[in-house]
């Protein structure tokens, strides 16, 4: 189980606070056009830390920050998701932030808290954020896992985030659930079930992309799930 420190994306943006920044300049273009603009990669070390502070508009302290470059109304948009530590934390609190900004430093978008628990840090985490066109209209949808561990019970459930004219909102639909194993719980020995559900991204003609999650073990469907996008909701292929 992956135990990555977890960001606010792990806990759904709504738990995260209200933002407290907002510049609706996110562009959409119509389906099936194609995009010419190069993605900007995301700075890396130091730099993206320094990058991300300054997003969050924090000053020293420890960081921890994923980045994933994705392509919207024509240019690259970075999200910084993360974690901040205060130095000194005399509260013993961290901050969980999400960002938007362009590679020249501007904002675009963001919102998180400075007042979550150790405990809730410890039990939640996000990973794997990729940048997707999932529906073809030129404009990438984040992909992304979170995941919940705490008392012997690990599980995981992929998250698609799309980014609008006023940020980052998260994709309605069906809950899309992953992996899950409760072996190391206090648990009847009747009822310890251990499934594996691992997701790939697969091409799905005219420029979209779906969502392939294999599943093995112990979980309610065995097998290859498709699941697509249609720039409403995330849903099951029938």
């Amino acid at each position: 189980m992956n135990t990555t420190i977890p960001f606010c994306l792990a806990v759904t943006l709504a738990a995260c606070g209200s933002s407290i920044e907002r510049s609706p300049t996110v562009g959409t273009r119509p389906v099936g056009a194609e995009s010419t603009a190069a993605v900007t990669p995301c700075p890396i070390g130091d730099a993206l830390q320094q990058a991300a502070r300054a997003a969050w508009k924090k000053g020293p302290g420890a960081t921890t920050v994923e980045c994933v470059a994705a392509l919207a109304g024509g240019e690259t948009l970075w999200l910084f998701d993360g974690s901040f530590e205060p130095e000194p934390n005399p509260d013993l609190t961290l901050g969980m932030w999400t960002a938007l900004v362009t590679p020249a430093g501007e904002v675009r978008w963001v919102e998180g808290g400075d007042d979550f628990p150790y405990g809730a840090v410890d039990r939640t985490y996000a990973a794997e954020y990729q940048a997707v066109d999932l529906d073809g209209d030129g404009n990438d949808e984040i992909v992304y896992v979170v995941g919940y561990s705490h008392g012997g019970h690990d599980s995981s459930q992929l998250m698609v985030l799309r980014i609008t004219g006023s940020g980052v909102e998260i994709v309605t639909g069906e809950e899309v659930a992953l992996s899950s194993d409760n072996s190391a719980a206090d648990v009847d020995s009747a009822k310890v079930g251990t499934c594996d559900g691992r997701h790939a991204i697969a091409d799905a003609g005219g420029g979209r992309k779906h969502i392939e999650i294999t599943y093995a073990g112990d979980c309610e469907r065995v097998g290859t799930v498709t699941w697509t996008y249609d720039g409403t909701a995330l849903r099951q292929a029938k």
